[in-house]
């Protein structure tokens, strides 16, 4: 059984072979506590690199909270 759901957008930097250069590689992530009252944390989508220059953290949380519905 798992309790208090919650979603997030994780961004890590990564090499972008088709820029060939370092760039933002987002997922969205589930958190959630387990029946033995742990944190779990899974993937729920691996969205990709985007430009972080060019994607708003508002854009993200409005994506996140349309997957979250």
């Amino acid at each position: 059984m798992y309790l208090l759901c919650g979603m997030y957008f994780k961004v890590s930097m990564r090499h972008n072979p088709a820029k060939n250069f370092v760039n933002g590689y987002c997922r969205l992530i589930e958190s959630n506590r387990n029946a033995e009252d742990r944190i779990c944390h899974r993937t729920i989508l691996n969205v990709g690199f985007l430009d972080m220059e060019e994607v708003k953290p508002e854009q993200l949380n409005q994506i996140q909270k349309i997957l979250t519905r």
